[in-house]
């Protein structure tokens, strides 16, 4: 009798396991199926549930999204990105080619984040020859998420990318897995023609102590631009730079807003004087 009610026992518990299985892939189908709806937090919310269902999500997803509609494309391709599995490779390495340019650049992103070393190449290859801007900055993206130091110096070359939108992808990306050799690339972007760029390499200036920065940064001081006068106060105060005094100055008694009143601040920090300038 033990012997029989052990095997009974065995037989229930595979039962159980079999139909919780079953449920569970019951569920994760009902799931991708919602990544097409037209409301966009029944989306949201089924997205996050295939998140948080991890490894179990992502072979259900891989076996259907290969042929579904480009909003189940686009959306699977960032959750398996969140998941990070590495058995999702092959699936983003052809979404990574779909027509749809927003599946792409989102497939090109997700590489990255499965931590797969053998997909450098690939990302690196679609940073630099990709014919579109937005898919060589989501390339880069992807190769910022390896966090591979072998990846630098073609992040470093992109810097130079006549897209405004791929320099700024580099200099996000650079300050992330920051090497000195970035340093004279860096300065060379505070005086970028494009404002968000120029936002970024001031503010990369101070976090990173670029000493070498602080001529370019007392240009900065006086950009066009309030949110960057803002940032190169916030850069010269981290690089403790008190040949900046009479630029600040300089900056306080042509403007008022938030950039001078950041730049008493950083005169108060930097000599430890109250000012007041006429």
């Amino acid at each position: 009798m033990p012997k029989i009610r052990s095997i009974l026992s065995k037989l229930l518990f595979i039962s159980v396991v079999c139909l919780l299985s079953a449920c569970a892939q019951t569920d994760t189908t009902d799931l991708i199926a919602q990544l097409s709806d037209e409301r966009s937090h029944i989306r949201r919310k089924a997205a996050y549930t295939l998140i948080d269902l991890g490894e179990n999500s992502v072979k259900p997803i891989v076996q259907v999204i290969a042929d579904a509609p480009d909003t189940v494309r686009y959306i699977g391709a960032q959750i398996l990105g969140r998941i990070g599995s590495p058995s999702a490779s092959d699936i983003l390495l052809s979404l990574a080619h779909d027509p749809n340019p927003y599946v792409k650049n989102q497939a090109l992103r997700a590489i990255g984040k499965i931590h797969r070393p053998e997909l450098v190449d690939t990302l690196t290859h679609f940073s630099l020859h990709s014919k579109t801007a937005e898919s060589r900055a989501a390339a880069i993206e992807g190769l910022s998420s390896l966090r591979d130091s072998s990846t630098s110096s073609t992040i470093l070359a992109l810097m130079s990318d006549p897209s405004p939108l791929v320099r700024k992808a580099a200099l996000a990306a650079i300050g992330k897995q920051w090497t000195h050799l970035a340093t004279q690339h860096v300065i060379h972007l505070v005086t970028d023609t494009d404002e968000t760029v120029r936002y970024i390499a001031v503010q990369l200036c101070g976090v990173r102590g670029i000493k070498e920065a602080a001529q370019t940064l007392h240009t900065a001081l006086n950009d066009p631009s309030i949110h960057i006068r803002t940032e190169a106060t916030k850069s010269v105060k981290l690089l403790q730079d008190t040949t900046a005094i009479p630029h600040l100055i300089t900056l306080i008694k042509r403007f008022d807003g938030p950039d001078s009143e950041s730049a008493l601040k950083t005169l108060r920090d930097l000599t430890g004087n109250e000012y007041i300038v006429q």
